[in-house]
């Protein structure tokens, strides 16, 4: 039982950080996933062992609780899958957005001076710039630190940078429409992927939460098992002695 105990410390200690650190490396998940295989097949390994209905009942919680475990480790391995591909897409349509707001932003700003009309276009496209490139920044903020505050910032931002959308359909009449159109459609795409991915952070930092407490269980059982196996021990040591002052203090037979 002292290997189970030191296996579920080891398991514990490795998601304590966070699920291979940061964003779930396909080589730190195999690990992860080869010393979960390996706490649940001690437990299995164990069991026949025991005859004691106490230690059975101790080892097959283990094995539930692991396999609980397991559940959510791969729910969590999912969402940093879906993560990092929603992350690959958002930045390619970020970029998008750039270049067509660096498009529309050159001819206007080249017909801007001297026109009311030009000069109302050209501080839209460069709000809508600006308003991007915050997002974007807002968007990282989130990804290093999800908490009400960073998500709250994030909130607005989007909001924004819907704000700036409506002005600049409204100033973008005839001319630069397929450009302005072809912005719109990038950035309500990036919108939706962002609200998948703020989705799959939120499930991710549930299954963390989850697979700490998980985790604490596994620990837990490990000690009562160790517990148990001292009182059993000691049970053991009591009756011998018992047995051996019997043997000492009964009278002989040539008595």
């Amino acid at each position: 039982t002292q290997g189970v105990s030191s296996a579920a410390s080891d398991v514990y200690k490795r998601q304590r950080l966070q699920y291979l650190l940061t964003n779930g490396g396909d080589e730190e998940g195999k690990e992860v996933q080869r010393q979960i295989q390996a706490l649940s097949q001690r437990q299995q390994d164990m069991l026949p062992r025991f005859r004691n209905a106490e230690n059975q009942r101790l080892i097959n919680q283990q094995i539930e609780l692991i396999a609980q475990y397991q559940q959510a480790f791969d729910k969590t391995q999912a969402a940093y899958v879906t993560s990092r591909q929603t992350r690959t897409s958002m930045v390619e349509l970020a970029d998008r957005a750039s270049e067509l707001i660096d498009r529309v932003r050159e001819e206007v700003g080249r017909s801007a001076a001297g026109s009311e009309t030009g000069f109302a276009r050209y501080q839209a496209i460069a709000r809508t710039e600006d308003d991007v490139q915050t997002l974007r920044y807002y968007v990282l903020t989130y990804t290093a630190d999800v908490s009400a505050q960073t998500e709250q910032a994030l909130n607005q931002q989007i909001e924004r940078v819907g704000q700036g959308l409506n002005l600049l359909t409204s100033v973008f009449t005839g001319e630069y429409r397929d450009e302005v159109q072809q912005l719109q459609n990038t950035l309500n795409d990036y919108r939706s992927l962002l609200n998948t991915y703020r989705t799959v952070t939120e499930q991710r930092v549930q299954m963390r939460e989850a697979m700490t407490e998980q985790a604490r269980e596994i620990v837990k059982g490990s000690e009562a098992l160790l517990a148990m196996q001292a009182t059993l021990r000691d049970q053991d040591t009591a009756s011998a002695n018992q047995m051996i002052c019997l043997l000492y203090t009964s009278p002989s037979p040539r008595d």
